[in-house]
C-alpha cells in the first residue's frame, strides 16, 4: 500500500518531466530547422550577390541592365521569403530586422527597374542602392545575431 502512495506522488512528477523533455525536444527542432531555413537563405543570397557582382562592365548596357534586373526580381524574392520564415522565441529581437531586410529590398528592386526599365535615371539608381544597403546590412545583424555575436558597426542603434 505504501508503494502505491509514493507512487502516486512520483506519477505527476514524472508526466511533468516527460513533458518538459517533449517540449525542449521540440524547441530543439524549432532551432535546427531555423537555422537550416536560414543558412539556406544565406546561401541563397550569396548567389546572386556573385552573380550581381559578376556583371560585366562594358558588355551591352542594355544587356547588363536586363541582368541586373533579372537579379534584383531573384534576389527580392528570396528577401521576401523572410516574411514566411516562423521566427523561435529565442530570436524575436530580430523579427523587425528580417521584415525591414524584406521591405528594403522590395524597395531597391522597385527602384533599380524604375532607373533601369527605359531611360537610365541616376536618381532613381541612386535611392535604390540605398535601400539595397540598407536590406544587406540587416541581413549583416541578423547574421551576427545568429552566430551568437553582439551585432557592431557605427550606423547600429542598439536599444
Amino acid at each position: 500500500m505504501q508503494f502505491i502512495q509514493k507512487t502516486k506522488r512520483l506519477f505527476p512528477l514524472l508526466i511533468l518531466m516527460l513533458l518538459l523533455t517533449a517540449c525542449r525536444q521540440e524547441g530543439v527542432e524549432r532551432l535546427e530547422q531555423y537555422h537550416a531555413d536560414m543558412s539556406s537563405f544565406f546561401n541563397n543570397i550569396s548567389a546572386y550577390h556573385n552573380s550581381i557582382n559578376a556583371i560585366e562592365q562594358g558588355a551591352d548596357a542594355a544587356e547588363a541592365s536586363a541582368e541586373l534586373l533579372r537579379l534584383m526580381d531573384g534576389l527580392q524574392q528570396e528577401f521576401s521569403s523572410l516574411r514566411n520564415v516562423p521566427i523561435p522565441s529565442e530570436y524575436t529581437a530580430i523579427a523587425d530586422l528580417m521584415l525591414d531586410a524584406a521591405d528594403s529590398m522590395e524597395e531597391a528592386a522597385r527602384l533599380y527597374h524604375e532607373a533601369y526599365d527605359e531611360d537610365y535615371r541616376p536618381v532613381k539608381a541612386e535611392q535604390a542602392r540605398i535601400y539595397y544597403n540598407r536590406a544587406n546590412r540587416c541581413i549583416q545583424v541578423i547574421l551576427q545575431v545568429l552566430r551568437g555575436e553582439e551585432p557592431y558597426g557605427e550606423d547600429l542603434i542598439i536599444r
